[in-house]
C-alpha cells in the first residue's frame, strides 16, 4: 500500500564475479577481499527509487534514510538484489 510517510530503504546487492577473472581473483572476490566497483552503487539506488516511485511511496522525496552496499556473491549463491523498506509510524 502507496503511504505519504517518511520511507527508509536498505539495499543489499550481490553481485557476480566476473568470469574472466583469474581463479587467484575469483576467490578473493568470493571471500569478500575483493569489492565489485561496478555498477556505482548511486546507480543501483537509483534504479531502486525510481523503481518504487509511485508503487511503495507517493514520490521518492519521502525516503530519508538510506543503508546501502554491494558485494561479490559467496561460492554457490546467485546473484540477486535485497531491498528492504520500512516507514515512519507517523506522518509529516
Amino acid at each position: 500500500e502507496r503511504t505519504d510517510r517518511d520511507v527508509h530503504v536498505e539495499v543489499f546487492a550481490h553481485m557476480p564475479v566476473p568470469k574472466s577473472w583469474t581463479v587467484r581473483q575469483k576467490a578473493l572476490a568470493h571471500a569478500g577481499v575483493t569489492r565489485p566497483r561496478r555498477p556505482d552503487l548511486d546507480n543501483v539506488l537509483k534504479a531502486v527509487l525510481d523503481g518504487a516511485n509511485g508503487i511503495a511511496y507517493v514520490d521518492d522525496a519521502q525516503v530519508h534514510s538510506i543503508r546501502a552496499r554491494k558485494r561479490y556473491v559467496f561460492i554457490g549463491e546467485r546473484p540477486c538484489l535485497f531491498v528492504k523498506m520500512s516507514w515512519s509510524a507517523e506522518k509529516t
